[in-house]
């Protein structure tokens, strides 16, 4: 019995070793040969230089890249063809990493051809412009978020402005870091009430792409002012007032309401009064008015720079 066992294992042994010895012969137990092309999608153009890597997660093994035609020929071993092993295309951060599975076709066949791969290539990056915030005179804080890097590394992003629409990078602007992701940065040297067009932009290895544009207006060097409501209406008086919100470039140094029955916009030249000193709100009272007239009023508050105007309001006298 045990005569016999012997001799099995034996057989056993000299019919491995013959197969294996054929199939060194024909260069299998080397590996198998993977052949194909990458092209990338929606153009079908080649893609010529990618990596083509034999990996199982940590990106070792061999490699080699892709002729000028997207051809490529690379070796996988019988374990890496068993043992969950993957082909991972990429060309350095111009593509995402496209995993593509290493088919199970067994072992003995020497030659398999992938035919011909996808690969996603690089796009411009996609930006959004954030609202402008932090408003002053000369100055203001601008911001974005790169929502998507296109396949590329974001090498540059940033703020772009001017005095005119879809302002671009040869106009002003302030750099903000790369990469993806929120980000902000001030926006100096602006001159006082004026209005500024700006745009986030962001900048890959294909190209610079600009966000929806959004609009503000820099804190004049005057006061900014609301006129209020109008109340007790009479025939020879009324009451008002108005709200000094931003003293400008130096502090309110007079405040009131001016007004006048034959100019429809009002000025410190016409008749007013005067509310005191500062910023906040304040009330005033406008007498010795003609009965049954139109008058035209607005509040005023004036600094070093000169005067700052609200609203246009009207009232008729009883």
């Amino acid at each position: 019995m045990k005569r016999t066992a012997l001799y099995l294992i034996a057989l056993i042994g000299l019919l491995c070793a013959g197969c294996l010895k054929s199939l060194e012969s024909e260069g299998v137990a080397e590996g198998t040969l993977f052949k194909g092309s990458v092209v990338e999608s929606g153009s079908g153009g080649a893609a010529a230089g990618m990596t083509v890597t034999v990996t199982n997660g940590d990106r070792t093994g061999e490699e080699t890249r892709t002729a000028a035609d997207g051809s490529f020929a690379l070796t996988v071993s019988y374990e890496q063809l068993h043992e969950g092993y993957h082909l991972l295309l990429t060309a350095d951060s111009l593509y995402r990493a496209t995993v593509v599975p290493i088919p199970a076709i067994g072992y003995g066949l020497k030659e398999y051809d992938l035919q011909t791969l996808t690969v996603d290539g690089p796009e411009p990056p996609t930006v959004q412009t954030d609202a402008v915030s932090g408003i002053e005179q000369t100055a203001a804080i601008g911001g974005g978020t790169v929502t998507d890097d296109g396949r590329s590394s974001v090498r540059r992003r940033g703020i772009c402005w001017g005095t005119s629409a879809n302002p671009t990078i040869v106009n002003d602007h302030a750099a903000a870091g790369y990469g993806n992701g929120h980000f902000t940065t001030s926006l100096n040297g602006l001159q006082p009430g004026v209005t500024y067009h700006v745009r986030a932009y962001a900048e890959n290895g294909v190209g610079i792409t600009y966000g929806p544009e959004v609009t503000f207006t820099t804190l004049s060097g005057v006061p900014t002012v609301t006129t209020a409501s109008i109340a007790d209406v009479t025939q020879h008086s009324v009451t008002c007032g108005g709200v000094v919100t931003a003293q400008g470039s130096s502090a309110v140094t007079a405040r009131g309401v001016c007004y006048s029955s034959t100019s429809v916009e009002p000025t410190i030249n016409d008749a007013h009064t005067t509310d005191g000193t500062g910023t906040g709100s304040y009330t005033s009272n406008l007498t010795g008015l003609q009965s049954g007239t139109t008058y035209y009023l607005r509040a005023y508050a004036t600094n070093a720079q000169g005067t700052g105007y609200g609203e246009v309001k009207t009232v008729t006298t009883f």
